[in-house]
């Protein structure tokens, strides 16, 4: 019997990562858990996700294969928008803010200006009515040293 070549003796093996199973199916639990997700981290059609998420970001966080989220949202949400645009969404709603916030400190220091310079005018004023205080106390004690003598 002839002796066989080394390459004639290689057994061809099953690929142990391949599985003969199909993949898991994504369950109702599966669709209602990756919904609510997008319930959370989705904006709107308009403005797509929130900054830092996207297909990829939602699935790694649940765990599951990115298609499903895709399904999910594509059926029930909208596109997938650029995490850029919902970064400048949420940027100009920053800056909204800052405005408003803005305006309230301009309306108070106003406001403080306004107070403080009333609050002079009434110190002024005080100072005043005590200087008056003074002279007429004075005054009544040099009627009191008259009245008795010690003048």
């Amino acid at each position: 019997m002839p002796k066989a070549s080394p390459s004639e003796m290689v057994v061809n093996l099953p690929d142990p990562g391949a599985s003969e199973r199909p993949p898991r199916q994504m369950s109702r639990e599966d669709r209602r858990l990756i919904f609510a997700k997008l319930e959370e981290v989705y904006i709107d059609e308009k403005s797509g996700y929130s900054a830092g998420w996207n297909d990829d970001a939602v699935a790694k966080d649940m765990a599951c294969p990115r298609a499903w989220v895709e399904e999910i949202r594509e059926q029930n949400f909208g596109p997938q928008k650029s995490d850029q645009s919902a970064e400048v969404i949420s940027i100009r709603a920053m800056l909204n803010g800052a405005e408003a916030d803005i305006k309230v400190a301009s309306n108070t220091l106003k406001l403080a200006r306004t107070a403080h310079a009333e609050a002079e005018k009434d110190m002024t004023a005080a100072g005043e009515l005590i200087a008056s205080a003074a002279k007429a106390i004075e005054a009544a004690r040099a009627d009191i040293r008259k009245l008795t003598g010690r003048a």
